[in-house]
């Protein structure tokens, strides 16, 4: 086997859920789908409410890239999912 450039990257959960702007959020699990994205499983008051024996929906909220007034980048999401459509 050749040799690899690899290296384990760890990230603290809440650096994750700030990044993904799920301030005060709990991640619950981290799993991978068959394409090998990443899905995490995020409790927090912007998801669904679901049963006890209900499955999780899969939660794709939408992010914009926007300017703030001394120019630096910021990332919002927009919450359209919080209980409307």
């Amino acid at each position: 086997m050749a040799s690899k450039h690899l290296g384990k990257v760890i990230i603290a959960p809440e650096l994750l859920l700030e990044w993904l702007d799920y301030q005060g959020g709990t991640i619950r699990a981290v799993d991978f789908t068959d394409g090998l994205d990443i899905a995490l499983i995020i409790e927090h008051e912007d998801m669904p409410i679901i049963g006890e024996l209900e499955c999780i929906p899969i939660v794709r909220p939408q992010y914009t890239r926007e300017t703030a007034v001394i120019g630096n980048p910021k990332r919002v999401r927009d919450g359209s999912y919080r209980g409307k459509k």
